[in-house]
């Protein structure tokens, strides 16, 4: 294959736009799924559950928009409009979650407090409820008497802390460390570990309660399905036609392991992204790879609607290799034809 031109041509689009299929992120969508929504401020198990189950039903559903709508208006018009509409609501997504964090509860100053634990200072460093929530570690403990700076959302970014508060889940509080391997409903320390009074403080653990909650969900549940309605399958369409026969298992494969290795890729790094750049820079970040995929796509993917596999050969090779190539096709045909007007049966053009 490497050493035939326009079949490493296609080899090398078809592997890309495996690539950046799964560079838009949406394996975090679908592994994820769980994680966002209690991020986004839905504490309840159950409810989280029949939340996922509506989310991945637009993924179902949406994948039967292309078959009804590829052969007439053709793989690149759906393609392109699949990505350019991903782009716009992974940009919203990430906007989503900024409001959040913008909008959760403000981290507290910490005094004097007995005991120690290894990840204290990270979680009282943190600004904001959803900065202390995302780390695994911390969880936000709300105090409804103090207005010092700073958010439950920068709290609980940190999987090690929580955020400990008292009144309603806007109120400041502390961002403090919890137990991974024990109870994550209470801190390790401070004013909200085991045995605290319920009445005054509450614990939050992996997500902040914003006004903005339901805007992550709705844009999941918009982002797959217009994921699903091009760029999901149109990338699988496009490699079974971009390559000859003889070489077409071999690109399949090929392609298929970039794919594999996106997923990889996006699956280990998100949890630590929103640790490093907060979720709402993660849902940046895939924006901005879709955006290179769109203009990848809009300038280097052909149309293959309606062309024999002869043709969609042609469609990467250089103009002279092009002319020679059609020149020896058109050959083929004329000999065909004036052996079928004589009655023999011939082979099929083969490329």
């Amino acid at each position: 294959m490497v050493t035939t031109p326009h079949v490493l041509k296609a080899l090398t689009i078809g592997c890309l736009i495996q690539l950046f299929q799964q560079l838009a992120g949406v394996n975090t969508i679908m592994y994820y799924t769980g994680h966002i929504i209690q991020s986004a401020g839905i504490k309840d198990k159950h409810v989280t559950i029949w939340i996922s189950l509506g989310i991945s039903s637009a993924n179902f559903f949406g994948t039967f928009i292309p078959l009804a709508l590829v052969e007439r208006f053709g793989r690149r018009v759906l393609l392109l409009l699949s990505v350019g509409m991903t782009v716009v609501v992974l940009i919203l997504m990430g906007v989503g979650f900024l409001l959040i964090n913008k909008d959760s509860a403000d981290a507290l100053q910490l005094g004097a407090i007995s005991g120690t634990h290894p990840y204290l200072q990270t979680c009282i460093e943190m600004s904001n409820c959803d900065f202390c929530v995302t780390n695994e570690h911390c969880g936000f403990c709300h105090q409804g008497s103090n207005t010092d700076p700073g958010n439950c959302d920068f709290c609980v970014t940190n999987e090690h802390c929580g955020f400990c508060h008292q009144g309603s889940n806007r109120d400041p509080g502390y961002c403090l460390p919890v137990d991974l391997e024990g109870d994550t409903d209470v801190s390790v320390l401070g004013p909200c570990a085991s045995g605290f009074n319920t009445t005054v403080f509450n614990f939050a653990y992996g997500f902040c309660a914003t006004k903005y909650t339901i805007m992550p969900i709705v844009l999941m549940v918009v982002y797959l399905a217009f994921f699903a309605m091009g760029f999901a399958p149109l990338t699988w369409v496009l490699n079974a036609e971009f390559y000859p026969l003889w070489a077409r298992g071999v690109g399949c494969s090929l392609s298929t392991a970039f794919n594999w290795i996106g997923d990889l890729i996006i699956a280990l790094t998100f949890l630590t992204l929103t640790e490093a750049i907060t979720k709402y820079g993660a849902f940046f970040l895939y924006a901005g790879f879709t955006v290179v995929a769109f203009l990848f796509i809009y300038f280097l993917v052909p149309e293959t609607k309606g062309i024999t596999i002869e043709e969609v050969e042609l469609l990467f090779m250089s103009k002279k290799s092009r002319r020679r190539a059609r020149s020896e096709l058109r050959a083929q045909e004329a000999q065909r034809i004036r052996s079928l007007s004589k009655g023999n049966t011939v082979a099929p053009i083969t490329s």
